[in-house]
């Protein structure tokens, strides 16, 4: 088995990256970790990429179609660059003691048509025979449908644990690497062979085991043909079950943005409650005995004026009677008694002065207010302002919540094309899903076309051997050969059912170590004839997948990573994109002690600035070889690769 370091990554006009960029990947025995930190849109997915393609080019992608990588590569085309864009991986081999320094080189022309150069060097120096097999050595050394498990997105990685694809992910990647692939390479040679055996051999007679033989020929043509209709619809269910993946999470995140909207009306709402809780605070403010209320110590003042103003007035028309009554007697007085009038005049006229003297200045308000009356109804205004205003800054708090709850939410106007493109996105769901259906349809049906072709090809070969007695050296051969195949499928079933006890245990021991509820789960069980996978709760029971949280799913995929990377542990290097974004502090921590400082000889960290901080940085600090930062310049829409000063790794290389 080969074992394969990454030393160096070379990028240039490629996505963010415009100016030649260099990363030195390598590590040391004892601190196996590359740390590359950057914010969102600087780069990280780009080198995953990157070295994805380095390696596998078209197959690195799931569909393998040669347009889809042609698309990627051109999107990722720097409009401004003046040479091609390129991409260069240095590695390090080691093969049966022998270490060879192999670099893999990429690079696209401008031109109007699509053109891709690729070539091996060997310590220096271009193979072509290196080139012309390299496809074939790597997909050796590890398939590109498994090249997931080693170079994954850690954001991504929870759809591992989906329960539909994760029998098949653990089946396909035990064959691979209990090296099973050659169980399945014999198994064809020997079907070729039977058929080349019996297309060569002449037989001298029998008419019937001329047709019979015939028969056998055209069978096993069906057989091959089915078989590789077999395997053709295997590829496709992967792809429509790819395609539906991507497309629930699209709806998904869709439809979380567009529940907003829904706050738009709520909104209105409380607009339109702030708006009439105002007015009927401004209505209540408008009532013209309000000003009093802020009247203080001058209300006293002005109800002891306005009740001697009372007795004033009063006064005044006790005054005005009395002078009429003083006239009328000075009169009679006057007649009947001339000496006395004069005296009696001037004793009443002092009497009506001393009686009118107690009169004061007329108040500010109307003479005809009661203020008892008044205080009242202002006591009455008052608890009316109260609940008024209490109603007004209740209604403003509502708007001013809806106001920054509708922050983020589109105008009114674009709600129409957020309503079609949610329903683009559900249909888009529901074909993916109908082709999904179809697909596995057509699976099982050639599936059981291929079984009943086999049934027939064995009982015409029975038959073959019981009607001759005589069965020629070509016969036994074919027999044997029949035999041998069964021999290598039963076999083969027989590591795979051993391998799921085993898978059960590792995938049990590795999520038990990352998660924080050590009673949550007791067991993952995998089925050893169809590779399904249950979890067991504390209590015995089988614990549904929708139980677990995000965050929690995703652990259960990285388990099952650590488990089948294990197997081979040191031969591969291991590269993770944001692995730690959906994770709480306590399971971050659990992820960098048991799995990035130990699941290989060399791993490499794509992070936010946020993520491994703060604890998690200090945790990982003692296993970093080295630390990058990809910081994307504005100004020239460019990424650069800068190298912190970190005294720590200064001193760990010294």
């Amino acid at each position: 088995m080969s074992k394969i370091t990454f030393s160096n990554l070379t990028i240039e006009n490629f996505g963010p990256f415009k100016a030649r960029q260099v990363l030195d990947l390598t590590v040391m025995d004892d601190r196996p970790v590359v740390l590359i930190k950057a914010l969102n849109g600087s780069g990280k997915t780009t080198l995953l990429t990157a070295l994805q393609i380095s390696l596998y080019g078209p197959k690195a992608l799931s569909s393998g179609r040669m347009s889809d990588y042609e698309a990627l590569v051109t999107d990722s085309f720097r409009m401004d660059a003046t040479s091609p864009a390129s991409m260069q991986l240095e590695l390090m081999v080691e093969q049966s003691h022998t270490l060879n320094q192999v670099t893999l080189v990429r690079s696209w022309s401008r031109e109007k048509k699509f053109a891709e150069t690729f070539k091996v060097l060997i310590n220096g120096e271009e193979d072509t025979e290196w080139t012309h097999n390299w496809d074939e050595y790597i997909n050796g050394v590890l398939p590109a449908e498994l090249v997931q498990l080693f170079l994954f997105d850690g954001e991504k990685i929870e759809a591992l644990a989906n329960p539909e694809r994760l029998p098949e992910l653990l089946r396909r990647a035990s064959e691979v690497f209990l090296g099973l692939g050659g169980i399945d390479a014999l198994n064809a040679d020997l079907k070729a062979l039977e058929r080349r055996s019996l297309s060569s051999r002449k037989d001298s007679g029998n008419e019937l085991h001329d047709q019979n033989k015939k028969q056998l020929e055209e069978l096993l043509k069906v057989s091959e043909d089915q078989n590789d209709k077999v395997a053709l619809l295997l590829q496709k269910k992967a792809d429509a079950r790819n395609a539906l993946d991507n497309a629930e999470k699209a709806l998904n995140k869709y439809a979380l943005s567009a529940n907003r909207s829904g706050a738009e009306t709520y909104k209105k709402v409380a607009i339109q409650q702030h708006k009439l809780a105002n007015a009927a605070l401004v209505e209540l403010m408008e009532h013209p005995l309000i000003p009093l209320l802020w009247l203080d110590d001058a209300w006293p003042k002005f109800k002891s004026h306005w009740q001697q103003d009372r007795q004033d007035r009063h006064i005044q028309l006790l005054s005005s009677e009395f002078a009429k009554r003083d006239e009328k007697l000075l009169q009679s007085l006057k007649l009947t008694q001339p000496d006395a009038y004069a005296l009696m005049s001037k004793l009443m006229a002092a009497d009506l002065e001393e009686f009118a003297a107690g009169k004061v200045a007329t108040p500010v308000l109307s003479q005809n207010n009661n203020p008892n009356e008044i205080e009242a109804q202002l006591q009455r205004l008052v608890s009316e302002l109260r609940r008024h205003y209490g109603s007004f800054m209740e209604k403003m708090l509502i708007q001013d919540q809806a106001q920054r709850a509708i922050a983020q939410i589109p105008a009114e106007e674009q709600l129409t094309e957020i309503l079609q493109t949610l329903q683009e996105k559900t249909t888009l769901v529901s074909t993916s899903s109908s082709v999904l259906q179809e697909t596995q349809s057509r699976l099982e049906e050639a599936q059981g076309s291929y079984f009943l072709t086999e049934a027939k090809i064995e009982t015409l070969r029975q038959k073959m051997g019981a009607m001759f007695s005589d069965v020629t050296l070509e016969l036994k051969s074919l027999n044997a050969s029949s035999r041998a195949r069964d021999v290598l499928n039963v076999f083969k079933e027989k590591l795979l059912y051993a391998k799921a006890t085993w898978l059960s245990e590792s995938i049990t021991s590795e999520f038990k170590k990352l998660i924080r509820k050590q009673k949550l789960i007791s067991e993952v069980l995998v089925d050893p004839v169809s590779y399904k996978v249950s979890i067991k709760d504390g209590g015995g029971h089988i614990l549904p997948m929708e139980r677990l949280s995000a965050g929690e799913r995703q652990l259960l995929a990285i388990a099952v990573l650590s488990a089948l990377i294990g197997e081979h542990k040191g031969w591969f290097p291991v590269v993770v994109d944001t692995p730690l974004a959906r994770l709480d502090r306590s399971h971050r921590n659990l992820l960098i002690e048991n799995f990035f400082t130990s699941i290989s000889h060399q791993v490499v960290v794509l992070s936010t600035d946020e993520e491994v901080d703060g604890l998690s940085y200090t945790s990982i600090a003692p296993y970093l070889s080295r630390e990058f930062t990809l910081e994307y310049d504005d100004q020239t829409s460019q990424t650069n690769v800068l190298s912190p000063a970190v005294e720590t790794l200064e001193v760990a290389y010294v």
